[in-house]
């Protein structure tokens, strides 16, 4: 969680309008005569599909519409500017940027902050590590933004009391935040890949919820190279 600075995205959404032809169809108790024509009604245009859900996984997330179609899924592997694009469209409303020269780590980085949605960009330090190093991350401390509900591919939505999801994560024993309060680290939908030497690099969703309350942050991907 070193990554993520609290205080706290590959193409634009497909959002094409959907022309439904309507055509009109004779009486069946009527005889056509040779010049007779049917006329067809006129095209209905639907709304456009809106964005209702942004659904993370460990290693991509996927933007659901209004009407339950299946928007873009974009890698965490994939070039950041088409991905910001899509999370504005989705949004609605532009992020704030901030350019942050990490000289502790020696890789400069971007945060694109929609509300308490935040898209870290680390483009920067992928082109340096190579292709197992994640291009940006995401995270968010609220459960939607701009009305467009953000959560695991579990459901899990940040609000979310702790008994649901120590019902669905079991196994997970809490640890100790600095400043003593006791939370619940939730790391979940865990994958690996192989590097050159044959390590496995995990990558994973995490969740954390303050022991007791509910959950406060959601984070992925958490792991890469380096990362654990």
């Amino acid at each position: 969680m070193s990554r993520f600075r609290l205080p706290l995205a590959l193409s634009a959404i497909l959002c094409a309008l959907v022309l439904v032809a309507c055509s009109a169809s004779l009486d069946p108790t009527s005889t056509a005569s040779p010049n007779s024509q049917v006329t067809p009604s006129p095209s209905a245009e639907q709304e456009p599909a809106t964005a209702a859900k942004l659904t993370l996984s460990s290693t991509s997330f996927t933007i659901v519409n209004s009407d339950g179609s299946r928007g873009a899924t974009f890698s965490f592997f994939d070039s950041v500017d088409p991905v910001v694009a899509a999370l504005t469209t989705a949004f609605g409303f532009e992020p704030v940027l901030t350019d942050v020269p990490d000289v502790s780590e020696g890789y400069p980085y971007r945060f694109f902050d929609w509300g308490k949605f935040r898209l870290h960009d680390d483009s920067a330090q992928a082109e340096a590590i190579g292709p197992l190093m994640f291009r940006f991350s995401v995270a968010t401390t609220e459960p939607q933004t701009g009305g467009v509900i953000v959560e695991t591919t579990d459901g899990v939505v940040v609000g979310d009391e702790i008994a649901k999801v120590s019902q669905l994560y079991p196994d997970v024993t809490p640890e100790l935040l600095s400043d003593g309060q006791e939370y619940y680290s939730f790391e979940t939908d865990v994958v690996f890949a192989s590097d050159a030497d044959g390590t496995q690099v995990p990558y994973r969703v995490l969740v954390r919820a303050i022991a007791g309350q509910e959950v406060d942050l959601i984070f992925a991907p958490d792991g890469g190279p380096g990362r654990f």
